[in-house]
């Protein structure tokens, strides 16, 4: 079993595309040793994942993630298919597009694939957000939400997963709104 750690302190990091953005760092544990996802290229044969997120309060305790199946699939097919390997093909829209089994296609044709709404006050694990601009004409990020107000994607073309909070990723990426984004069927 492959485990990831989302760490309890905020970091700020530089993206490929050199932008300053703020994350929860990704941590793995291989042998009682504890190592940055991202620094670290050799994952070996990934096929099941567990998340943890750690709370703080009262005391700092390791609480599981009930991720949904699809995502944890998905996940399990970024890190064997994309992680470490900057392909710059590979962006957040890329990493929705997994998240929702959604062939991947140029952003120009989102609409095609994908149906926006305003985003409710409640999500549920698994949903998947679009950060726009007012209008919801330009596309700036698109994450999917884990649960306890953390959103996972992938940050920039060619980077490693991450995951922040909504008003982080609006602040970093200059986005505006944001909407709830379901695969049209």
């Amino acid at each position: 079993m492959f485990t990831i750690l989302i760490s309890p302190f905020l970091s700020t990091i530089p993206t490929a595309d050199h932008q300053k953005v703020r994350i929860y760092p990704l941590v793995i544990q291989k042998k009682r040793t504890a190592i940055l996802l991202n620094t670290h290229e050799n994952l070996g044969d990934v096929r099941r994942i567990k998340f943890f997120r750690y709370q703080k309060k009262p005391a700092l305790q390791k609480i599981p993630l009930d991720i949904p199946p699809r995502i944890r699939k998905g996940i399990v097919r970024f890190l064997m298919s994309y992680h470490a390997k900057q392909d710059m093909s590979f962006d957040c829209y890329a990493f929705a597009n997994l998240m929702g089994g959604i062939k991947q296609h140029e952003k120009l044709l989102g609409r095609t694939y994908w149906r926006t709404s305003p985003c409710p006050k409640r999500l549920k694990k698994g949903d998947i957000v679009f950060l726009l601009n007012r209008e919801g004409n330009f596309f700036h990020h698109a994450a999917v939400y884990l649960g306890f107000g953390l959103y996972l994607s992938v940050y920039g073309a060619g980077g490693g997963l991450e995951v922040s909070r909504l008003r982080n990723m609006m602040k970093d990426f200059g986005a505006e709104s944001v909407f709830l984004a379901k695969p049209r069927t």
